[in-house]
């Protein structure tokens, strides 16, 4: 595993600085720079913090709650695995969108950061594990076509889905916590 792992990681690292040193990213920088320097603000830039913030934060929540029934309506374990790992990204950036207001808005906002990073925690185990299952499976085919013993590769692979489904359990107190009316009330 270790030795498949670090071929991957040196060609996807090539292909980083590749990247990295390419026009592409340079143009990447050059449009960010010009950005800050002149950002294009709409009207709702002349909108008061306390009004228009709350607005940006729940937006970001109510994708969460959208992303959360996305998941919840797939019966098949491959689209649940992909659905949850949306609900992460969602949860992740609700999650930034309540800390960059903590400092108008303070506990309120900090606590639904927190808790959406609870959440977001639980989901990237789980997303782990579902990277992690997929790779053993075909390290364990691959082990299986050149004539070795691939039980090995079996036994790590039910490993994970225990670990994966431990973390699907935490999914839903989690969730709960994170769309608690009392924790999203300021947003109002």
């Amino acid at each position: 595993i270790d030795l498949v792992l670090s071929e991957r990681h040196r060609t996807a690292h090539g292909h980083l600085i590749e990247a990295l040193d390419g026009e592409r990213y340079q143009r990447l920088l050059a449009a960010l720079d010009h950005l800050v320097s002149d950002p294009p603000l709409t009207s709702a830039a002349r909108r008061r913090a306390r009004r228009a913030l709350p607005r940006l934060v729940a937006r970001a929540c109510r994708r969460v709650d959208r992303a959360s029934q996305a998941a919840d309506a797939v019966t098949t374990p491959g689209e649940r695995d992909r659905q949850l790992h949306d609900v992460r990204k969602a949860a992740k950036r609700a999650r930034y969108a309540a800390e960059s207001v903590a400092p108008v808005f303070g506990k309120p906002a900090t606590r639904l950061a927190t808790r959406m990073e609870h959440l977001q925690d639980v989901l990237g185990e789980h997303q782990d594990s579902a990277v992690s299952r997929q790779v053993l499976r075909e390290l364990g085919v691959v082990a299986h076509l050149s004539g070795e013993n691939g039980f090995t590769f079996g036994l790590l692979h039910g490993l994970e889905r225990a670990h994966g489904e431990a973390a699907q359990r935490g999914y839903d107190p989690a969730l709960s916590a994170a769309s608690k009316k009392k924790v999203r009330r300021w947003m109002r």
